[in-house]
């Protein structure tokens, strides 16, 4: 996939949202970022632009990703090793992948 959401959409003080819309599987993949108290979580990350990033950065640290589902791997690589932040999954994720 190399679409990426220009923007985000604040859903409450502590949940964003963003998507794209993927050829490969023809719909709309979307995340969710959960700001808790020590940053940002990225639940199934799907890439944003730059100048997004740097807006929820300005506001958080990423802390952490979180994976629910082998196939919404998606940008976590990326953003793993730009930010050095954990992936979270369940054992069973962590076999597909």
């Amino acid at each position: 996939m190399t679409t990426h959401a220009d923007e985000f959409q604040v859903l409450s003080d502590t949940l964003y949202h963003w998507s794209v819309y993927d050829p490969a599987v023809k719909c709309e993949i979307g995340c969710a970022a959960l700001k808790l108290v020590s940053g940002w979580a990225v639940i199934d990350p799907v890439p944003l632009a730059e100048t997004a990033w740097k807006e929820l950065l300005a506001l958080a640290p990423l802390r952490a990703i979180l994976l629910t589902n082998g196939n919404h791997v998606r940008d976590t690589v990326a953003l793993r090793l730009r930010h050095q932040v954990p992936v979270v999954t369940a054992p069973e994720t962590r076999r597909d992948i």
